[in-house]
């Protein structure tokens, strides 16, 4: 019998169009829990939703993240140290991927189709696949979970996994990273949710860095201060959970 581990929890955020815009961008997430906490991970998440959102509001989402749907005196900041201490607290992995519109196609780009997003993705599944490489929780695999709410983004991005290759080593993806993505209600998963907020964060850390006038800077703050904590490590403490392409 094959034994899941972990749950891996994709969200992506922006549009990849031309602009000096943060629609311009392109970020991938990925937030692996494992399986067998999750569902204590949903009642977590939901008692801090409460605590920080108003009532009407019914999951984590980014870009709820302002001054109509929080309650009152919650900033951005105290929002990214909710979803922070839970990706602690349930030893989380987390990995995120920026790329641009225009961004120049990595050596040994395998992917079916060349645009700011594949790339984008590739980059994510290389650092995902590269955890499993050093042998961690085997032999145990791994599955991954997108929302079901954008079909056509589930389709590309379970496509790209079943054609993932590594651009450097040729490596294909590991047995024990399921070469399908399995589709989730957002509402449901918590992991999707805290998936959101951070690609949403990652997203407006660029777009500040990068001056475009739709950047929220206090988010990108949020981000630098709460979620980059929490990026996936090496075994020497260097950051490896995070990576910018054509920035």
């Amino acid at each position: 019998m094959v034994l899941v581990s972990h749950a891996v929890f994709i969200d992506e955020s922006g549009l990849s169009l031309p602009g000096n815009t943060i629609q311009s961008l392109w970020i991938a997430t990925a937030v692996a829990v494992a399986l067998d906490r999750s569902r204590i991970l949903d009642q977590d998440t939901a008692t801090e939703r409460s605590r920080l959102f108003r009532s009407r509001v019914k999951e984590f989402k980014g870009h709820l993240i302002k001054h109509s749907e929080l309650l009152s005196g919650v900033t951005a900041d105290d929002v990214a140290a909710a979803v922070a201490g839970l990706l602690r607290k349930y030893d989380a992995h987390v990995w995120t991927v920026a790329t641009i519109a225009g961004c120049p196609v990595p050596i040994g780009f395998v992917g079916p189709i060349v645009s700011t997003k594949s790339i984008a993705r590739q980059l994510l599944l290389e650092r995902v696949n590269g955890l499993l490489g050093t042998g961690r929780y085997a032999p145990a695999h791994w599955m991954m979970v997108w929302d079901v709410s954008d079909v056509q983004e589930l389709t590309d991005f379970s496509s790209a996994t079943a054609s993932f290759a590594n651009g450097y080593t040729g490596q294909k993806i590991s047995d024990r990273l399921y070469p399908m993505v399995l589709g989730g209600l957002s509402h449901d998963w918590a992991g999707l949710q805290l998936a959101d907020i951070v690609a949403h964060l990652a997203l407006h850390k660029v777009g500040a860095g990068r001056k475009f006038p739709d950047a929220n800077p206090r988010k990108g703050a949020a981000f630098d201060a709460r979620i980059e904590p929490v990026l996936q490590r090496d075994q020497g403490g260097r950051v490896v959970g995070w990576k910018t392409w054509g920035l």
